[in-house]
């Protein structure tokens, strides 16, 4: 009958209560691991450094050891949370470390706990008899209480009279709250002792009766059964790499034993599932079955499967064959087997394979004989009743690979001509590609085995991409399938989803949400932190203390670890079981969205949000760092899953937007244009709703394309004006008085974007009127001067347009104005916001012909974004090619030539537009060089490049015919990798572009002329829903 009482809440009243008796001293009791325990007695014995303190502290040490395993089974088996187990420990601390500072005292107090804990410890024998009898559990919470609440007392004792001879006066007081917890605990214990004698008893009398009616029945082996090797499996032919843990379990079965024990010696294989527990269990009794009688295999799936093996064991075995035609009930056939095997006087060796509870063997459980019993099981909390552990772990990378490229030989021989080995495993590049796949797939054997066979068709680059793609199975591994070892006939994943099913519905759904998220693994904090009720009622918990046990519960089965300090600490899901649990989800689109709004609500709740501006936030790059993985991770499900997964909502197309803009300013585009995919195709699902949300998601897409240059321009062009058009609409969607400042410099900041795009596109004059009227609403705006006045976007952007337009000498007195401000606002110039700024002042110089000054910025910019962004970097690179320009029209060709070629050589982050423009001015430097030869080369090159993009993007006057060869290239990047051709040439307007740039100049003599520039009064002025032009250029670009 299953017990009504809820003993882990008992528990936690009983710590709660002696939490009140602290009261104000509660959070002096530290919550101790018993390692840290012992650590804290340490560091007070060589701090006082006297003989007796370390006499008493060591007299405690070997009964604090059985008190440890006291407490660690006891709680395992009610499963309480390790709160529990860190409050008993750190109470025990504190009261033995205020009596440390008084020899005399702590001698008295060592006596009084070791009396108590040598009672306490007593329970022990009583745990392997009665694991969950409710008595056990009841006594034991018992007895802990008693003991905690002296220790408590005498903490307090000790606290209160801290000056020895009051505490020698009082200590009548202390003495009576030990007899009083001595007398508690023996009572309880008594009363223990007496309601389990009749049940004791009475299980004595009945097994007794039980085993004389079998008596008659249970024959005589027969000589040809005196020897049996019952396993349902070949050996594996192709066993490899688990050979170290198969001598483990070899000496542990083996260790000796006090001769009067007559237990069966146990060893458990607990892993996670597939990691090749029951492999090492089948070669262990193939390799070593020799040395016993008899070796039995037990599934132990369920108590019924153990039943009926025990059963047949039993008819093979020809024992008790008329009392088994007798029974009916499985239970008293498989009896007729245990029974044999506990009278044996031979050498056996018992198999329970994938074993979850030890009451699912209970029946043929054998308390004694002269056998070996061998657990394979996912449950770690086994451990606490067997003789030895091994903890399986999956195989290295290198282990990894050698399984991977054995079984792929042997998939490949068994379906053509055979491969000579020399071609698959000793070629170098295979090992390393195959050591990447055992990396993606978590060392697990199982997995590393069933991919080798079912896709050994398949190259090894194709496999390692189709791994890295996708984010669960669906599409890597046919449905149903079963991986090609002897001992599986079950479908692939079939142990981790009966491990799943296990957990209660919270530790599911924190299973599932770690699938979702980066398999680096996800920080406590991020549970824990910021608003954490918030974040337990995604996995519908109430405190951090179910949080704590649900941990518990999925790391007992393996599915997931949790490493590091408590303060550092972080949930580890096997990248492995992220793409099974993936894969189980999609088959339920609903509770994959479910589980997916959970995953991203959690990791929205801490990732900082990007400016409401949109201006650069270099400050938050350390704190966004840590949760980008979770995005990136979780934009990967979703891009795998869009069908179920669009409808999602805007909350996270926003988190996207966030992380683009902190992907733009590092200089990470890749996963940029992925985030920004993800977030527009889910905004593009919104219809009307979301304007303002939605423009800022548009907008951080086209700054993170803009850079790319010629292939991304037109996309750019039509993701800004998307943006343009719901600021409109969002300004004229709401009431007048309702508008505020932030809305109307969001207007302005779309006009300044679309300006960037006429830089891009060498019609500096146009842009100008974009960059001025941008910079006129920041200057007009409270919000801007009070806080973004400092960047210097706006005046950066005029300026370069005023260098497009020939008026250099006002472009470098405005740039140079600005930058000095930037360096005075950002007192770190390593900052990529002053960066930026410097570098346009290195075009703007350049352009002008001050090579000597610009040669000193340029360096420093180098240096400084060599610090920022690496090497290797887009932006590093940008500064590399400026600073060579710089060289060569200083007449340095050498210094230019290498810039460039080292450039060139190596990883640099340039677009397919940005390495045709290098080619072309290292092939202008050689033949300054008069290497004529290398000169044409370069030359031809980036010309077939540039050909080739202008026929694929290239519009009107977009064409290299209209620019010099110096300017066609310029152009065909973005104005953010540099120009030193700014003002070379007058360009005419876009005809795309040309009604907003009709547009732009009449809102700009509008807003300067309106002395109201209130957001209420701007909002009427910005109205252009009727306005001629609005509606050309909106008709144009539907």
């Amino acid at each position: 009958m299953a017990s009504t009482v809820d003993f882990n809440k008992e528990w936690e009243l009983s710590m709660e209560r002696q939490r009140k008796c602290l009261g104000k001293n509660s959070k002096r009791i530290q919550s101790l691991s018993y390692d840290k325990f012992k650590t804290s007695l340490t560091e007070a014995r060589d701090k006082h450094n006297r003989a007796p303190t370390t006499a008493v502290l060591q007299k405690l040490q070997p009964l604090f050891d059985q008190l440890h395993n006291f407490v660690n089974a006891i709680t395992s088996i009610v499963q309480s949370s390790p709160e529990l187990t860190g409050f008993i420990w750190g109470a025990i601390q504190s009261v033995l470390i205020v009596a440390s500072r008084f020899t005399s005292l702590l001698s008295l107090i060592t006596e009084m706990l070791h009396d108590l804990t040598s009672l306490v410890v007593q329970l022990n024998r009583y745990l392997v008899l009665f694991p969950k009898a409710d008595e056990l559990q009841q006594c034991s919470r018992q007895l802990i209480d008693d003991y905690v609440g002296f220790s408590i007392s005498a903490f307090l004792f000790f606290k209160r009279w801290p000056i020895y001879s009051l505490l020698r006066f009082f200590w009548s007081t202390i003495d009576k709250k030990f007899e009083s917890a001595k007398s508690s605990i023996t009572k309880h214990y008594t009363e223990f002792e007496r309601s389990c004698k009749y049940s004791v008893d009475s299980t004595l009398v009945n097994n007794t009766q039980a085993m004389i009616q079998m008596l008659p029945a249970v024959t005589v082996l027969p000589a040809a059964s005196e020897k049996l090797f019952e396993v349902p499996f070949l050996r594996n032919p192709h066993f490899a790499e688990r050979d170290t843990e198969v001598e483990l379990v070899r000496t542990s079965l083996t260790q000796p034993k006090p001769p009067h024990d007559i237990r069966s010696t146990i060893c458990l294989l607990q892993g996670l599932g597939g990691v090749g527990k029951t492999t090492i269990a089948l070669e262990y009794a193939f390799k070593y079955g020799g040395e016993y009688d008899f070796v039995f295999w037990i599934p132990a799936q369920t108590e019924l499967d153990v039943l009926n093996t025990a059963t047949a064991l039993a008819r093979k075995l020809q024992i008790g064959a008329q009392y088994l035609e007798t029974q009916q009930q499985p239970r008293s056939r498989a009896e007729v087997f245990l029974s044999w095997l506990q009278t044996l006087d031979k050498p056996w060796l018992l198999i329970f394979d994938n074993i979850e509870e030890l009451s699912t063997v209970m029946p043929i459980w054998p308390t004694n004989g002269q056998g070996h019993i061998l657990l394979t099981s996912q449950n770690s909390k086994l451990a606490h009743f067997c003789s030895s552990n091994i903890a399986v772990s999956p195989l290295d990378s290198s282990a990894g690979s050698r399984l991977f490229l054995a079984y792929r030989t042997v998939a490949q021989n068994s379906l053509s001509q055979p491969i000579p080995s020399s071609k698959l495993s000793d070629h170098t590049d295979h090992r390393e590609k195959a050591e990447l796949i055992a990396t993606e797939l978590s060392g697990n054997p199982l997995a590393i085995t069933a991919v080798a066979g079912l896709l050994s068709s398949m190259p090894l680059e194709e496999i390692l991409n189709t791994l890295q793609r996708y984010s669960s199975f669906s599409k890597i591994l046919p449905p149903g399938t079963s991986p090609t070892l002897v001992q599986y006939d079950s479908p692939f994943g079939a142990t981790w989803d009966k491990a799943q099913e296990k957990l209660d519905p919270s530790s599911r759904l924190l299973v599932q949400t770690l699938a979702m998220l980066s398999p680096t693994g996800l920080t406590e904090e991020i549970v824990l932190s910021g608003d954490q009720n918030a974040n337990l009622s995604l996995f519908r918990l109430d405190s951090v203390a179910q949080y704590h046990s649900v941990v518990s519960d999925i790391r007992s089965h393996h599915l997931v670890q949790r490493q590091g300090s408590d303060g550092s600490a972080y949930l580890l899901l096997h990248g492995l079981l992220q793409k099974h649990f993936l894969t189980r989800l999609e088959k339920n689109p609903e509770e994959l969205l479910d589980v997916f709004k959970r995953a991203y609500r959690l990791i929205s709740n801490m990732f900082p949000k990007q400016s409401p501006l949109q201006t650069p936030q270099n400050d938050l790059w350390d704190r966004r760092e840590l949760y980008t993985p979770h995005i990136k991770s979780l934009c990967a499900v979703f891009n795998n899953n869009r069908r179920s997964l669009l409808s999602v909502g805007i909350a996270f197309a926003e988190l996207l937007g966030d992380s683009t803009s902190y992907f733009w300013e590092r200089g990470f585009y890749k996963e940029g244009y992925e985030t920004s995919d993800a977030a527009e195709a889910v905004c593009d699902t919104l219809e009307n709703e979301y304007a303002s949300e939605k423009a800022n998601i548009y907008a951080i897409s086209g700054a993170i394309r803009q850079g790319h240059g010629i292939s991304q321009r037109r996309r750019c062009i039509e993701t800004w004006g998307k943006a343009l058009k719901l600021r409109h609409a969002h300004l004229q969607a709401k009431i007048p008085y309702m508008i505020i400042d932030e809305d109307i410099v969001c207007w302005g900041n779309a006009w300044n974007d679309l300006g960037c795009i006429y830089v891009d596109l060498g019609s500096y004059a146009e842009a100008f009127d974009f960059f001025m009227l941008a910079w006129e609403i920041r200057k007009a705006s409270p919000l801007c001067q009070q806080h973004y006045n400092h960047f210097p976007e706006s005046p950066m952007n005029v300026a370069i347009a005023l260098a497009g337009m020939s008026k250099h000498q006002e472009a470098i007195d405005l740039m140079s104005e600005t930058t000095q401000s930037t360096d005075k606002a950002f007192t770190d110039h390593n900052c990529a916001v002053v960066q930026t700024a410097h570098f346009a002042l290195v075009s703007i110089l350049v352009s002008a012909g001050r090579y000597e000054d610009a040669f000193s910025e340029a360096r420093a910019v180098y240096e400084r974004r060599n610090n920022i962004f690496g090497l290797a970097s887009r932006q590093t690179s940008d500064a590399a090619y400026m600073l060579a320009v710089v060289e060569e029209k200083r007449g340095n060709f050498d210094k230019a030539r290498s810039l460039l070629e080292l450039g060139l050589k190596g990883p640099n982050g340039w677009t397919e537009e940005a390495v045709a423009r290098a080619k072309y001015r290292l092939g202008i430097i050689f033949k300054q060089l008069g290497q004529e030869s290398d000169a044409s080369l370069k030359i031809k090159e980036a010309e077939e490049t540039l050909a080739t993009l202008e026929s694929q993007y290239g519009t009107g006057e977009t064409k290299s015919g209209n620019w010099n060869r110096e300017e066609a290239f310029d152009i065909l990047v973005s104005m953010t990798a540099g120009r030193s051709t700014l003002g070379q040439t007058t360009r005419v307007e876009d005809i795309a572009t040309s009604p907003l740039r009709r547009l732009c100049g009449r809102l700009l003599e509008k807003f300067r002329k309106e002395g109201d520039k209130s957001p209420a009064n701007l909002c009427r002025l910005f109205n252009v829903e009727y306005d001629i032009d609005w509606q050309l250029w909106n008709n144009s670009t539907k």
